[in-house]
């Protein structure tokens, strides 16, 4: 028996469908009859009307999701809608936060796309998106400790980074803002989270090479703070590497702290400077917050069709731990109300 009929057998011997035919024949009164090859082929035809009628169902609720959220008023209920409110009031904490630093931010990914498909958030978010260029968000990272501090805030609001595995160690990527609660097992439950991105201007670039020397540099970039190099000093090598620039260019992009290249989830994609900027707004939920200068060729190069609801929908499940905590609406009002006192004065 050669290498691959030995393959073909280990691989129907495992097979529940294959040897429930093969029982049924035996039952049948001997298996002298009973064609391998011919059975892989029914195997196969059935698993493709069995695909097919998989795929109308899925179609099916697809086309129903994006009748529902998107022709229809949705709204959240009362847990996730808080868990949204409190989103809304510490991206305004943010917003205080540049406006006393004369930081430039934007609303990005999926609360981008809530705003502007929904209105507001995603009907099922419950964490949140923000970018900023690379000059604001080396300023943002050096002054947000001592602003939380500066308001008061330390107790409620903590400051964190993306950790990424690189080699044998554990760096830090982008930075993250967290409310939490400890519940009584001592785990930490977040409440609210806000991802900060960087975004940085490409000088000029050759696009059948991009994506490599892209993915060259973080991982170099990457390599450099994992041996404790200092991080300007990494910074450079990488601006130096993929060709970046701190000061404006015709293009930008995502930051290689983000989720952009080669194995990872987005596609790298070179953006044209004078389409984000200079910045519009938007609204989300009760506020006005800034937003790339033409939304539908940002959210087009991240998501392509953007305004349906895709077939696999992402999130974070936070609502489902923050909707059993015994406290959870003394909470809620208590942190919004810190927050709403710190941003009343800059709104």
């Amino acid at each position: 028996m050669g290498m691959k009929e030995k393959l073909m057998k280990k691989f129907l011997n495992k097979s529940n469908s294959y040897n429930f035919y093969k029982e049924y024949y035996e039952r049948m009164g001997g298996n002298e009859n009973f064609d391998a090859n011919i059975e892989l082929q029914t195997l196969k035809e059935d698993f493709e009307n069995y695909k097919k009628a998989t795929d109308r169902s899925i179609k099916s609720y697809n086309d129903l999701f994006n009748t529902l959220f998107l022709d229809l008023e949705w709204e959240a209920n009362e847990v996730l809608l808080d868990m949204q409110i409190l989103l809304n009031e510490l991206i305004e904490f943010i917003n205080t936060v540049a406006k006393r630093n004369d930081i430039k931010w934007w609303l990005d990914y999926g609360t981008l796309l809530g705003a502007v498909r929904h209105g507001t958030y995603v009907p099922w978010d419950d964490d949140s998106d923000i970018s900023m260029l690379r000059k604001d968000y080396i300023k943002f990272c050096d002054v947000i400790q001592d602003e939380i501090n500066h308001f008061g805030l330390d107790d409620i609001i903590t400051v964190g980074y993306r950790a990424r595995n690189i080699d044998d160690n554990t760096i830090d990527s982008f930075i993250r803002l967290f409310i939490y609660d400890k519940n009584k097992q001592g785990r930490r439950i977040i409440i609210s989270g806000v991802d900060i991105f960087p975004y940085d201007y490409l000088k000029s670039y050759d696009e059948d090479k991009l994506d490599k020397i892209y993915y060259d540099g973080k991982i170099k970039y990457f390599r450099n703070i994992a041996k404790n190099m200092d991080n300007k000093k990494a910074l450079d090598i990488l601006y130096k590497d993929v060709n970046f620039s701190m000061e404006p260019t015709k293009y930008v992009v995502p930051g290689v702290e983000g989720a952009h290249g080669l194995r990872n989830m987005y596609k790298l994609k070179v953006l044209e400077s004078e389409k984000l900027f200079p910045l519009s707004e938007v609204k989300l939920l009760n506020k006005t917050f800034p937003a790339p200068k033409d939304t539908d060729y940002h959210l087009y190069n991240i998501y392509r069709i953007y305004n349906k609801i895709p077939v696999n929908v992402r999130h974070h499940n936070r609502v489902i731990k923050y909707r059993y905590l015994d406290n959870r609406k003394e909470l809620f009002d208590y942190y919004l109300n810190r927050l709403k006192e710190v941003n009343k004065d800059y709104e």
